[in-house]
């Protein structure tokens, strides 16, 4: 949106008026919010308006990284649900996972023709989590040797 303010200059910020005078006595947060200046110092008022500034920018930075997490994850599963689609029309079996963490959050997907894709269930490393069996293999090994060398 694009307005004059008091001293005539234009303001312009992704569809929200931002005051650029500081004889105006407030400060247009939205359409429908405003944060009053009344009271306040010149500098104090600038010091306002360059949070403000900054918040917008991290907030405009914030939607456009989820933006392109957004179209990511579309393309990887159209990508996936184009080749799924192509194995089974040849009558091939196929199952895939695919994991991710993004700025949406965690997104674990299987798709494929077979029972193991029909229920749905992905393993422990497709979903991320760590398995302990080795490590708890190797704990027992080392306190059965260390029983062993303690009863001699």
């Amino acid at each position: 949106m694009t307005s004059d303010n008091k001293s005539g200059n234009i303001v312009e910020h992704a569809g929200d008026q931002v005051p650029v005078s500081a004889s105006e006595s407030k400060i247009v947060l939205s359409d429908t919010r405003s944060l009053s200046t009344t009271g306040l110092s010149e500098t104090q008022i600038q010091e306002l308006r360059m949070h403000h500034a900054k918040g917008m920018i991290d907030l405009e930075r914030k939607a456009h990284e989820l933006n392109i997490d957004v179209r990511a994850l579309d393309n990887t599963l159209s990508t996936m649900a184009d080749q799924t689609k192509e194995v089974s029309k040849s009558g091939d079996s196929v199952t895939m996972s695919h994991s991710h963490d993004s700025s949406l959050g965690r997104t674990e997907v299987l798709m494929g023709n077979t029972e193991k894709a029909a229920k749905g269930k992905l393993s422990k490393s497709q979903t991320g989590d760590e398995d302990h069996t080795m490590k708890i293999v190797i704990i027992i090994a080392i306190v059965v040797v260390v029983g062993l060398i303690a009863a001699y």
